[in-house]
């Protein structure tokens, strides 16, 4: 089932929302806060072991760090109308001690309604359902993480 999904993403591309929103973050997070960036390119690693390569090759001071814990379908319980989880995380990282200075979760666990797609409906047309609840997802984790950083550039 999982090797379906990821060649889902792959054949419509779809792409992660963690990079996207990472980026917009520090867009956001710089105007606020009136910081330097160094890099606005996202590093994309596969856990904190490689976070240590950055923070010790450069002299920097914060790492933002936004991932996708998990995103899936998920059914409701007839069996017969999906939508999409997702659940994210944000950490501001100070990058000379590695403790986390904030921190944020975000997750949008679907409700059921009238207009809940099939899963032929969430999947056609390339994904554009499925792409329209990640857009969801983006926005309330946006929104979410802003507040719990306190980020009040770019609405």
């Amino acid at each position: 089932m999982q090797e379906a999904g990821r060649q889902l993403i792959a054949d419509d591309q779809i792409q992660d929302p963690a990079v996207a929103l990472g980026a917009a973050l520090l867009v956001d997070m710089t105007d606020t806060d009136k910081l330097q960036v160094l890099d606005r390119n996202a590093a994309i690693v596969a856990d904190d072991k490689q976070l240590e390569t950055p923070r010790k090759q450069n002299p920097i001071d914060l790492i933002l760090e936004f991932h996708t814990e998990a995103w899936r379908t998920y059914y409701f319980l007839d069996f017969k109308h999906y939508d999409v989880w997702y659940y994210a995380k944000a950490r501001l990282i100070d990058a000379r001690n590695g403790s986390v200075v904030r921190q944020a979760k975000c997750a949008r666990k679907p409700t059921k309604s009238a207009n809940s797609p099939t899963i032929d409906e969430l999947l056609a047309d390339n994904g554009a359902k499925l792409r329209a609840a990640l857009e969801a997802a983006k926005q309330l984790c946006m929104a979410t993480v802003k507040e719990e950083f306190g980020i009040y550039a770019s609405p």
